[in-house]
């Protein structure tokens, strides 16, 4: 931006662990589109980590390829929870870099690793702008490369990158030329070919003129010692500066001036969507710095200790001198960093980033008592999909949160882990690799079913709301835990695991499913919560079987049909003719139904469930009825053909049916 006048500037994000990381920024910076250095790392030492967490900002410019916004992203693992508040893509040049000296297999690894990471971090992006960013390779220490090495070390390095493109092509706009470079010779003709080919992600913008205007409010708006705005309250602002400027034309001024590193918009996780606008960079990083640094980082005088809980007088001290500490720590429970939660009479506050224990195994040892068990997996679909590392503190977070709502408290919580007890119990673990998701429930009765219901159904909405947030662009795959494994493991490293289409498939034929690791079959009644998932009335819709119907539904029409079971009759040997018809036609007589009066509370209900259960028992796997079965398959297709056909398509018990699957989306 040229005197904020208009004229575009791209950012340059810099992410390290190692020296020779700012060795490049140097040898490019002999010196409008935005580049962004991402490097692969490993565990950092501690002469490695000396730097500052947090994002430093600073202008800069390179020649030959133009001016930055630099943001200089501190790399330690307890920093990447806020990655995904700074991190824009739009148009963006990732520069990633390895080390030439490392094994071949690791540099491929690297790639991979920083690959999957940036297509997890801005598919969004790229949906939303419709390009691809540009990702140049280079890998530095080739002043360590002996001479007779080179051409062979080159054809490696060429090939692990064209292996890279074969496989993130499709997501990522990467260049077929790949660098080996000495970072202590800036004016190397290679490194003047790198800088041009900074210019081929260039994708020259203007910001809108409202820009300047806000940017010269803003410093009126700093006024207030707190530089943090609600969207609101910040449009408002907004609005005095320009008569009226539509929503359209402040969001998309707010997205350029964050593009800029003038602001940063963070987007609420609260229902209201009151999106978070701070006006002041380096004051948020720094409050934020000193709040996640590492104990081994130094620019701050005091750092948190890492445990698991922290006192008010913890968090005063680390953050004494920036403004009204409560304000901060609202802030902070509003980016899910922390949370509250209870010891005594004394508030404490956790910290997911920095937990430092994983979870023991003997949190879920089996319980003879607790045999009512679920349980869904969430993994990455393949290997060019990664969690970004960030996710798990904040799924904690945002879980937490909703326990609180459900009126359920914490029962414990670790590094990768978070598990309550109230009723039913439920654990919530991250596995080894980061590549997956368990979330358990298990419970004594069949009466907390539901129970066990809302609890995944809440969790499964934070997994993907909070994916969306960290790495929008992972995909995901949905499996089903075992039951046996969930009832007889103690370690969930161990579950097994089905593939929601085995489920269906098999839903399709016997309605079991063969888990070979457990060499035990299941029925998929005890992997899903009959009467409350619809997972397979979703999938097979109007051929999924009764026993499926969702128990408000089931309700009213069991209500119904049982008036009409005793229409017309007196005595209680007696049903409705064409009630009895109609059970005949799922392969149940009258003298059955006749003795179920006697200990069922619902006639309609039994029947439901024994055609269930007798056409489960007859149905040939992977067969189909043919027309001249004079039982009819326990369909829902069926069961509105034998309540059109004995009664009337306007039945009210037609409609009752219907409407589960309007309501469904079907």
């Amino acid at each position: 931006m040229e005197g904020r006048s208009g004229k575009y500037i791209a950012q340059l994000f810099l992410e390290y662990y190692y020296d020779n990381d700012k060795d490049i920024l140097d040898s490019i910076h002999e010196r409008d589109t935005k580049v962004e250095l991402y490097n692969h790392h490993k565990s950092p030492t501690e002469k490695e980590l000396s730097r500052g967490p947090g994002a430093n900002i600073a202008k800069i410019n390179i020649p030959k390829a133009g001016e930055y916004t630099l943001w200089d992203l501190a790399g330690h693992p307890e920093n990447y929870v806020t990655h995904n508040m700074f991190l824009r893509t739009d148009d963006t040049v990732f520069i990633l870099v390895i080390k030439i000296t490392d094994k071949e297999q690791e540099q491929e690894e690297q790639l991979n690793v920083c690959l999957a990471a940036i297509k997890s971090l801005i598919l969004k992006s790229i949906e939303e702008s419709k390009s691809k960013p540009t990702v140049i390779f280079v890998a530095s220490g080739a002043d360590l490369v002996e001479n007779q090495r080179r051409p062979l070390v080159e054809v490696a390095y060429a090939a692990i990158c064209k292996r890279a493109l074969e496989r993130f092509g499709k997501y990522l706009n990467i260049l077929d030329e790949n660098f080996i470079l000495d970072f202590r010779k800036p004016q190397h003709k290679d490194m003047d070919k790198l800088r041009e080919c900074l210019k081929l992600g260039k994708n020259e913008k203007h910001i809108p003129n409202l820009c300047k205007k806000i940017l010269d409010a803003k410093e009126r708006w700093l006024n207030s010692g707190f530089p943090i705005m609600k969207w609101d309250a910040y449009a408002d602002k907004v609005k005095e500066v320009v008569d009226l400027p539509d929503e359209e034309t402040r969001k998309k001024s707010t997205r350029a001036l964050h593009n800029l590193g003038e602001i940063v918009q963070i987007e609420s996780t609260r229902p209201d969507g009151n999106a978070i606008i701070v006006l002041d960079l380096q004051w948020c990083s720094r409050i934020i710095g000193s709040m996640l640094a590492a104990e081994v980082v130094v620019p701050y005088s005091k750092q948190l200790p890492k445990k698991k809980m922290y006192s008010s007088s913890d968090l005063k001290d680390v953050l004494r001198g920036f403004t009204d500490i409560n304000l901060l720590i609202d802030l902070f429970k509003e980016l899910e960093l922390l949370f509250e939660t209870n010891e005594g009479t004394e508030i404490r506050y956790i910290i997911p980033g920095l937990l430092d224990t994983n979870m023991p195994i003997t949190q879920w040892k089996p319980n003879a008592t607790k045999t009512i068990c679920y349980g869904r997996r969430f993994q990455c679909r393949d290997e060019t999909d990664s969690f970004s590392p960030g996710l798990f503190p904040r799924l904690q977070v945002r879980l937490q949160r909703h326990f609180r709502e459900m009126n359920r408290s914490t029962a414990d919580i670790w590094k990768n882990g978070i598990k309550i007890c109230h009723k039913v119990e439920a654990l919530v673990y991250m596995t080894k690799g980061w590549r997956a998701i368990h979330v358990c429930v298990r419970a004594e009765k069949e009466g907390d079913i539901q129970k066990c219901y809302k609890m995944l159904e809440t969790v499964t909405h934070d997994v993907y709301s909070v994916i969306n947030v960290t790495c929008p662009g992972t995909n995901i795959e949905t499996h089903i835990l075992s039951a046996h494994s969930l009832r007889n493991q103690r370690d969930p490293e161990n579950f097994g695991y089905y593939p929601l289409q085995s489920i269906i498939e098999a839903e399709q034929k016997n309605g079991k499913v063969f888990h070979e690791k457990e060499n035990k079959a299941e029925e998929i009644g005890n992997l899903l919560c009959i009467g409350y998932d619809s997972t397979v009335i979703r999938n097979l819709k109007y051929h999924s079987d009764v026993k499926w119907m969702l128990s408000d539904t089931l309700e009213k029409f069991s209500a119904q049909m049982d008036i009409k079971s005793r229409d017309g009759q007196i005595r209680d040997d007696e049903i409705n003719s064409d009630y009895e018809a109609m059970a005949d036609l799922m392969g149940i007589n009258k003298d059955e139904i006749i003795a179920w009066k006697k200990k069922c509370s619902s006639l309609t209900k039994c029947l439901l469930s024994e055609w269930s259960r007798r056409w489960t028992k007859r149905k040939p796997s992977g067969a189909s009825p043919t027309e001249d079965q004079t039982m009819y398959e326990s369909t829902f297709t069926n069961l509105l053909k034998i309540l059109q056909e004995k009664f009337c398509p306007t039945d009210h018990t037609v409609v009752i049916i219907k409407k589960m699957f309007r309501n469904l989306g079907i």
